[in-house]
């Protein structure tokens, strides 16, 4: 994607208007001209204008009523009580893989998040162990020590309309 704006500096406001519209390749009827700056001094004036697309600033203004209105959505959201937040987290230390997580995870759900975080040989007799016992919100050893692997990251957000 090429430039969408450019600033341009000078005495004679029409040829900085050409100069940026060259610069963006653009023709005047695809352009907003914007003075950022005008000093006069004794026999001339030194102007500073910003030449844009209209497109880009079209783009822009879209996007900041769209983001707007997701976030007066947002506001209005109404958390279902019945939500259960499932917390599965594995720490890299030194001395191993550590595992912590609350009442509300299964087995299965932690080996889908170890072979998505990629953790290798856990032990997942502790992990059943730990869920029998209720043993929650405690960091508990699952793997021997490790490389994390980096891995992409990826955020799920759920909306609906009715709760």
């Amino acid at each position: 994607m090429g430039k969408q704006y450019v600033i341009v500096e000078g005495k004679k406001y029409d040829k900085l208007v050409t100069e940026g519209m060259q610069k963006l390749n653009a023709k005047m009827e695809d352009v907003t001209i914007e003075v950022l700056e005008t000093k006069k001094h004794m026999f001339s004036t030194l102007y500073k204008i910003k030449v844009s697309l209209k497109n880009y600033d079209q783009s822009l203004s879209k996007i900041e009523k769209n983001i707007d209105s997701i976030l007066d959505t947002a506001a209005s959201i109404q958390i279902d009580p019945n939500f259960k937040y499932k917390q599965i987290d594995f720490d890299f230390k030194a001395d191993g893989v550590y595992l912590t997580i609350n009442e509300n995870v299964s087995v299965d759900e932690v080996k889908e998040k170890a072979l998505e975080r990629k953790v290798q040989d856990v032990d997942y007799d502790i992990i059943k162990q730990l869920i029998l016992d209720k043993t929650f919100n405690k960091e508990v050893k699952v793997a021997e020590p490790q490389e994390q692997e980096i891995i992409e990251s990826k955020c799920q957000l759920h909306l609906t309309k009715d709760l």
